[in-house]
């Protein structure tokens, strides 16, 4: 572990450092992702010392391709992006990132700008000057000042966010999940002729709709993205034994940890579930469990209800 990040080495860079989520070096967006000439189907093995980035660069690791998928589907949706989450709706915030100290003239800003513009999408930096980033990469190779304000001073929340394996929970938990009720419903539960007791049918409708909204919210839920503390916070709980993660270049909690399939640290994680399609943690753990607990009730509802 580190207790400074390294200096900025490219535009990607920039991006990432002025986060103001605790991501690892991803793309910029997901239109990128689609573009990169390695490409998400080449990184089944990547070289750790790879652009002298040590083990940032082995963090993103996808087998199963749902991050080309991303890349494809999101960037035509729009869609944000978070370290691998893709971000579908947030909520409004006062533009929080990177204040650098410049001596450029107003010429010199003007003429860069088209060059490399700013970025306002979520999950992206806000307010990084173009002169700064050209400065920094050509000529004196000097690092410009950065006052870094994320964390306790913005007030960014992700409301619709899809976990990095979003294909498996849209495309096979969905439906299998609405196939199997509505064949109970429409062979058990709608005809007169059903022989099922009335309590029955009520219990089974209150318990398919728990399984409904837990799902959602699991799935479609912020897991519990951890804003970056580029230093330690002055209010911090001791108790709470925060160190230094130098993949995502921040302190975090001892509960909290950083997944390459999320791209990100997730406070209180659990695991990754596929079949929700994110990860599980501290925004999303109760849902989790009443998710496991009403798929189970659900399907020996159904399998009674199709016995009668």
């Amino acid at each position: 572990d580190e207790t400074n990040p390294p200096p900025t080495q490219s535009i990607k860079e920039h991006y990432w450092m002025s986060s103001e989520y605790a991501v690892g070096l991803v793309e910029i967006n997901w239109a990128d992702e689609v573009s990169s000439t390695r490409g998400p189907w080449k990184r089944f093995h990547v070289n750790a010392d790879e652009n002298n980035l040590g083990s940032m660069a082995g963090d993103y690791n996808f087998a199963c391709g749902c991050v080309m998928l991303s890349g494809v589907f999101c960037s035509f949706l729009k869609a944000g992006r978070v370290g691998n989450m893709v971000v579908l709706l947030q909520t409004e915030s006062k533009p929080i990132g990177v204040t650098c100290a410049r001596n450029d003239s107003e010429e010199e800003l003007t003429r860069n700008k088209n060059k490399f513009p700013r970025k306002s999408s979520v999950g992206e930096p806000m307010e990084i000057e173009a002169a700064d980033v050209e400065n920094d990469l050509g000529g004196n190779n000097q690092r410009p000042q950065q006052t870094m304000s994320h964390s306790s001073e913005s007030n960014t929340k992700l409301v619709l966010v899809l976990g990095p394996y979003w294909p498996v929970y849209l495309f096979i938990t969905w439906p299998a999940v609405l196939i199997f009720s509505s064949l109970a419903f429409f062979r058990a539960i709608l005809p007169e002729s059903s022989t099922a007791p009335l309590h029955t049918k009520i219990l089974w409708g209150v318990c398919t709709l728990l399984l409904f909204w837990s799902l959602f919210n699991v799935g479609f839920r912020d897991p519990g993205i951890m804003k970056r503390f580029p230093e330690l916070p002055a209010d911090v709980d001791r108790s709470l034994s925060w160190r230094w993660n130098d993949q995502a270049k921040t302190f975090r909690p001892a509960n909290a940890r950083y997944d390459t399939d999320c791209g990100c640290i997730i406070e209180d994680f659990d695991h990754v579930c596929p079949w929700t399609g994110t990860a599980i943690g501290k925004k999303n753990m109760c849902y989790f469990k009443v998710f496991v607990l009403s798929v189970f009730t659900c399907l020996i509802f159904d399998v009674m209800l199709l016995g009668f």
